[in-house]
């Protein structure tokens, strides 16, 4: 399980990095571009990806206090994030 979280990190991070390094121009979401002062956004009214964001939970636990804190608790972490 670890060795598939890191790959999925890795594979994220390889566009960021290739951006980063002067590649060209590379497509990214805006809120981990914005994290790193080396790249800089270019075209944002020309150009622009709306991405949805769904949060969701298997029916047999939703009545579960502890799932509905956690629920509660995504949605509101995240909504600083999307738009």
């Amino acid at each position: 399980m670890a060795k598939l979280a890191l790959a999925a990190t890795m594979e994220r991070q390889r566009p960021v990095a290739s951006d980063r390094s002067g590649a060209g121009i590379g497509v990214c979401q805006a809120a981990i571009a914005s994290r790193d002062e080396a790249i800089v956004r270019v075209l944002p009214k020309q150009f622009s990806l709306p991405l949805e964001t769904w949060i969701t939970m298997h029916e047999d636990p939703r009545n579960s206090p502890r799932c509905r804190v956690t629920f509660d608790a995504l949605v509101e972490g995240l909504q600083g994030h999307v738009s």
